[in-house]
């Protein structure tokens, strides 16, 4: 998602204030806000567990450098299951899991071009280019609240 909006796109670590170190969330609960103005969009917890550990050094950010650690990893929260066995039924695994991706990115491109139709933003993704970085953050509020409902409210 950093490469869909990047361009001068705030993270804002949420709900505010942000959930705090040893704090339960659900699955669905929301946990990162990004924003550009008045527009927002809301990434929820992907599983049920808690919260060991808050990246602080991105609030606010709008180069969102702070998501690059000293261990190779992009991290908000780190969050760890409350019941390990009961999710991992639902994760995809390998081939799975390389099936829904490539999904979501042919799907991702689709929603975002015909949200670019008529706009140079769209034209590298209508000949089957890369998803230009920032996208999201030059288009409309429409195309804002299509991303969210089609990729964020799952």
């Amino acid at each position: 998602m950093r490469n869909i909006l990047k361009a001068e796109s705030e993270l804002i670590l949420g709900p505010t204030p942000p959930p705090a170190t040893d704090t339960r969330v659900e699955k669905g609960d929301p946990l990162v806000r990004v924003g550009q103005g008045a527009r927002r969009l809301t990434v929820a917890a992907p599983i049920a567990g808690r919260i060991t550990t808050v990246n602080h050094a991105v609030a606010g950010e709008t180069d969102w450098s702070g998501l690059d650690t000293d261990d190779g990893g992009a991290w908000l929260y780190r969050v760890t299951p409350v019941a390990v066995a009961q999710e991992v039924s639902g994760w995809m695994i390998a081939d799975r899991a390389v099936t829904w991706t490539q999904r979501q990115l042919q799907q991702l491109r689709e929603n975002l071009s015909s949200s670019a139709a008529g706009r140079e933003v769209g034209v590298t993704m209508a000949d089957g280019g890369d998803v230009p970085t920032g996208v999201l953050s030059r288009l409309d509020d429409r195309a804002w609240d299509d991303f969210q409902s089609a990729f964020l409210h799952r």
